[in-house]
C-alpha cells in the first residue's frame, strides 16, 4: 500500500480555489482519487457535471451546494454525496476560506456546459 507523504502531495490552483491531490492515480492509486480543497472569501460557483459520483466533506468553513435547482448551506462536518450527471456548483459566499476534502472514482470526468468532458488534473 503506497504512503503519499505530504511533500509529494501535487497542487493545481485555478481563480479562486487551490486543490492538493491526496491519492491519484500519478501518484498510487488504483480506484480513487481524493484531494483537499481551499476556496477563497466570495468565490463563486462553477456548475459543471461529474460522469461518476462524487463525495465531498466540509473541513472548514461555510459554503452554499448547488444540486440541480436546489441550493443548501453546509459547514464544518457536513458531507454532500453528488449524483452523476447533475448540475452541481460549490460557492464561498462567506468572509473566510471554505475547506474541504473530496474523493472520485479514477476515470471520472466533469462537463462544463458544452465544453468536451475533461477529468480535472488533481483526479489523475
Amino acid at each position: 500500500m503506497p504512503i503519499v507523504f505530504a511533500k509529494n502531495a501535487r497542487e493545481f490552483n485555478i481563480p479562486n480555489v487551490t486543490f492538493t491531490s491526496r491519492a491519484a492515480p500519478a501518484i498510487g492509486s488504483t480506484e480513487n482519487s481524493l484531494w483537499q480543497f481551499s476556496m477563497a472569501p466570495h468565490a463563486p460557483a462553477a456548475i459543471h457535471q461529474l460522469t461518476r459520483e462524487e463525495i465531498i466533506v466540509a473541513i472548514s468553513g461555510k459554503a452554499v451546494v448547488i444540486l440541480g435547482d436546489q441550493k443548501h448551506h453546509i459547514s464544518k462536518g457536513d458531507t454532500i454525496i453528488i449524483p452523476p450527471y447533475i448540475d452541481f456548483g460549490l460557492a464561498n459566499e462567506s468572509e473566510d476560506v471554505f475547506e474541504g476534502i473530496a474523493v472520485l472514482p479514477v476515470g471520472t470526468q466533469a462537463i462544463m456546459g458544452s465544453e468536451p468532458p475533461l477529468t480535472p488534473p488533481w483526479a489523475t
